[in-house]
């Protein structure tokens, strides 16, 4: 056993040796020492252990093709099972469909001309959507001065870790170091500052089909690349609402898409705030579930707001002559499409193509086994291919002699083609086919006699083609509805994401409880869905009822706009009744003043003083009053006064001082802390980034401590901050 273990490798080092030796020889050498490095392989192998004999030889035989990828040279490599490996199957799909390949630097891909037609076909439907709702292409340079990204603060600091930087050009160093477009909102901004002057400047549409950078440290082909395609959207309005509507079009052009076209039923709906876009208001998101029941962002759609607007100056006059901000958004789908349709539909023997999206609708081998039979296959075959090509489809003649029919059939099923017809020369005599598809494997999927004529054979592929698309949309949808569990509970959540599931919820927590649950489990947020299921309304994190509207942007209710509107003024209603009792009494304080008092100027003297006496008892009242609630709600709430102060400056309060300055100013006078709350919530609107289950909290608080005064009123002459 110990002469194996050593001669094996001996003849594994001694092959290198030999091969270079080979290569100084002479031919008549090199056939020697060939013979000799056989011989001495020949009785490694007889060295080696006879028990199991062929057995054994077989299973190393196996497992050395298992490593391989194959048997023999110019043989495609084995995919590896989705069940045993699905990062291995999703690669080897990657590389034996010929869609793409590792580039020569880090982390890039190159396309293939198979990779690159989806790619294209997801462009041919998408652009036709686009232009039909108004959209132009237009194209901006890949490279941006660095100043430009920094004149958006949140924009930069959630890409700084991505960018590529080039700092010199022709030799020279660059006075101002540029970035490799890792998005174009900037650029775009810095144009429409110049395009936009007028409200009949606008909306303007733009589109751009580009390439991107981002830095990425762990890639994998479509999915994540330093390098990638991609579409994005620039858009400018006059009004907010405008802007608002366009976000979520373009996001249901997104889901249309996927759901009709790559047979992927996406999730619609809206991101949390941690996972925005940086420097928007809101992100849309669609979220597709993958082979292995992980998420895929498939694509985005962004509410900017003004906020690159305000950053760039982007202005129009308005019809009233008014200069305003325009309103914007931003939207974009990626190659990463293309990986999102291999992982959702792939099976272990390859790809699995929707027949909407396939480069190749149809595939016809011919069968010629005799030289006679050729002609009249040919041309039977020259005839489905003219009359499918006439009614629009993608189809695919393979005539090549070099490889045999079965070796074509796995070619094909391989690559994903929906539609495989056979045809032979019985088939012509018969007048019939053999049509297989893709998405049934083996017999089931196989059905003879087909229509041979031309315009049968149209109606038969076209409807079956739809019949293959319907139903690798509803394969899709069961797998993905098989694997979201409701959830009524943290734990329930904990031991759906153990299983590998979706997990779907009431949700009301804070930014804090979406990152605990990101640590803890490593699951992310991925959306607020559009359409929202029944559920018990009670958030399963924190108990709280579930505020979180999810499918709209943020509306308060009537009540939640009253109660904000209170603390913006930074008074209560039961202020303004204390300055109303505290004058009528005195009121009747003077008037019987008047009646103890004699003289002509005793009336008006006791009248003026007791009405004196009133109102500054009622501004006292209402001081007290006032910095009572105003001092709960900074209590309750330091940490979201802190975030909208330092957004909005509270209104400008800090008069150049630091924060910590003004807090401290802020705790020794109640008065600011009412100008504080007002500041905020004049500021949100605009912002549009306010926490809203926060502020709903910061309601409630108000409505509750309203609610305490007032019972407290009815059943104590006491002052009017008891309590």
């Amino acid at each position: 056993m110990s002469l194996t273990r050593t001669l094996v490798p001996g003849c594994l080092r001694g092959s290198a040796w030999l091969a270079r030796a080979v290569q100084r020889s002479s031919s008549r050498q090199a056939t020697r020492l060939n013979r000799l490095l056989v011989s001495a392989a020949a009785q490694a192998e007889a060295a080696e252990p006879q028990a199991g004999g062929k057995q054994q030889k077989q299973q190393q035989k196996q497992k050395q093709q298992k490593q391989q990828g194959g048997s023999k040279k110019g043989e495609a490599k084995a995919i590896t099972p989705k069940s045993e490996d699905f990062s291995r199957w999703y690669l080897d799909v990657v590389r034996e469909c010929q869609l793409a390949d590792y580039g020569p630097v880090r982390g890039t891909m190159v396309i293939r001309p198979y990779g690159y037609a989806i790619w294209e076909g997801v462009q041919t439907h998408l652009d036709k959507a686009f232009k039909e709702t108004g959209h132009q292409n237009a194209y901006f340079p890949q490279l941006i001065p660095l100043s430009f990204l920094q004149k958006e603060a949140d924009h930069v600091e959630g890409f700084a870790p991505e960018l590529a930087l080039v700092t010199q050009g022709g030799g020279k160093e660059l006075e101002e170091p540029l970035v490799v477009r890792p998005t174009s909102e900037t650029i775009v901004n810095h144009m429409f500052a110049q395009w936009v002057q007028s409200y009949r400047d606008l909306p303007l549409l733009i589109n751009q089909w580009a390439n991107v950078h981002r830095w990425e440290m762990r890639t994998r082909p479509f999915v994540r690349t330093l390098e990638f395609l991609w579409q994005e959207g620039h858009t400018a309005h006059a009004t907010p609402e405008e802007a608002e509507e366009e976000t979520i079009r373009m996001l249901r052009i997104y889901e249309d898409f996927a759901w009709n076209v790559a047979a992927m039923p996406v999730v619609a709906g809206r991101k949390s705030r941690i996972e925005s876009f940086a420097g928007a208001n809101c992100t849309y998101t669609i979220e597709a579930m993958m082979g292995d029941r992980r998420a895929l962002q498939a694509g985005t759609s962004h509410n900017l707001g003004d906020n690159f607007a305000k950053a760039f100056g982007t202005r129009y006059l308005d019809e009233a002559g008014q200069l305003q901000f325009v309103h914007q958004s931003s939207w974009g789908v990626s190659t990463r499409m293309v990986g999102g349709i291999i992982m959702t539909h792939g099976d272990d023997a390859g790809l699995r193509l929707p027949p909407r999206l396939a480069p190749i609708q149809v595939v016809i081998v011919p069968i010629i086994k005799k030289d006679v039979d050729a002609s009249g296959v040919t041309a039977a075959v020259a005839a489905l291919e003219t009359a499918l090509k006439a009614a629009g489809g993608r189809v695919k003649v393979d005539a090549s002699t070099d490889k045999t029919p079965g070796w074509k059939f796995n070619q094909y099923e391989m690559k994903g083609v929906p539609l495989r017809v056979e045809v032979g020369p019985r088939d012509v005599e018969q007048g019939t086919c053999v049509a297989a598809r893709r998405d049934v494997r083996g017999k089931e999927g196989k059905q003879m006699g087909v229509p041979l004529e031309p315009q049968a054979f149209v109606a038969y592929a076209q409807g079956l083609l739809d019949e293959i698309q319907a139903g690798m949309l509803a394969q899709a949808k069961e797998f993905r509805d098989s694997n979201i569990v409701d959830v009524g509970s943290y734990a329930e959540l904990q031991a759906a994401v153990a299983e590998g599931k979706w997990a779907r919820g009431p949700w009301a927590g804070c930014d804090d409880d979406e990152r605990r649950v990101k640590e803890e489990t490593s699951a992310t947020l991925r959306c607020f869905p559009f359409e929202q299921p029944q559920h018990s309304g009670v958030c399963f994190m924190t108990g709280q009822p579930a505020t979180e509207p999810g499918s709209r942007p943020y509306k308060r209710t009537a009540a939640q706009a009253r109660g904000a509107k209170n603390i913006t003024t930074g008074f209560s209603s039961f202020a303004f009744k204390s300055l109303a009792v505290s004058w009528c009494s005195g009121t009747v304080f003077g008037l019987a003043s008047w009646m103890v008092f004699q003289g002509p100027l005793g009336p008006a003297l006791s009248f003026l003083s007791g009405t004196g006496f009133g109102f500054i008892g009622g501004l006292v009242s209402t001081w007290r009053t006032d910095a009572h609630e105003v001092l709960l709600l900074t209590r309750k709430f330091p940490a979201l006064i802190e975030h909208h102060v330092r957004i909005s400056e509270a209104g400008h309060e800090l008069e150049g001082r630091t924060f910590d300055e003004w807090a401290a100013d802020l705790a020794r006078s109640p008065r600011k802390q009412g100008i504080a709350i007002a500041a905020m919530y004049s500021a949100a609107p605009a912002l549009d980034r306010i926490r809203q289950e926060s502020e709903d909290a910061l309601v409630a608080a108000y409505c509750a401590r309203e609610a305490e005064v007032a019972a407290a009123s009815a059943g104590s002459t006491g002052s009017a901050d008891d309590g």
